[in-house]
């Protein structure tokens, strides 16, 4: 399989930082037996390799922005098996989310509930470790947990908060020497 060739490039288009991919994630392995309920969950992503599905369940993930975007990556990545989460937005659930909120009730919004609060809810319960920052990424509430991760998700539909949250998040990993994000910009 041919190394693919990706790079960060600064905001001024003058420098990157090449971004490399691991290979040995990957492996061939045989189906789970049955008995433990967590591997038998997990059974039909046979194809990623039993090293593949530990990784995903030992890998903490920031995410940031818990909207309609935002819950419905937490749960794919949930259902993948990503158990240890960070979750950061500042905004409490509101009448204009609840079509893009499954499960969010206008009680909820009654009750002026954080979306990151919602979000935990909806993270597929088994064996999941889920801290929630009702905080925005400016206020360095979670810079140190943010240095910590494995994967930044930015899944924000405000076009600067998401910019500058890529960009902070971009300055921590550089100092704590990881690079691995996945982020979403809106022109």
């Amino acid at each position: 399989m041919r190394q693919p060739n990706f790079r960060i490039w600064n905001q001024q288009g003058t420098s990157f930082k090449h971004v490399y991919f691991y290979s040995d994630w990957f492996e061939i392995a045989k189906p789970e037996a049955k008995g433990d309920e967590t591997a038998q969950m997990f059974n039909r992503q046979a194809v990623f390799g039993k090293k593949f599905q530990a990784q995903l369940g030992e890998m903490t993930v920031i995410l940031i922005g818990c909207g309609g975007r935002g819950r419905i990556l937490a749960e794919m990545l949930g259902r993948l098996g990503v158990q240890k989460w960070i979750l950061i937005d500042s905004d409490r659930l509101e009448t204009v989310n609840l079509n893009r909120m499954q499960g969010a009730t206008p009680e909820m919004v009654e009750q002026q509930m954080y979306k990151v609060e919602y979000v935990k809810q909806q993270i597929y319960p088994t064996g999941s470790w889920v801290r929630a920052i009702p905080s925005a990424i400016e206020q360095k509430k979670a810079d140190n947990e943010i240095a910590a991760s494995d994967l930044i998700v930015v899944a924000t539909a405000r076009s600067p908060f998401a910019t500058s949250s890529a960009r902070i998040s971009l300055q921590i990993h550089e100092t704590s020497g990881k690079l691995g994000n996945v982020t979403r910009h809106q022109k």
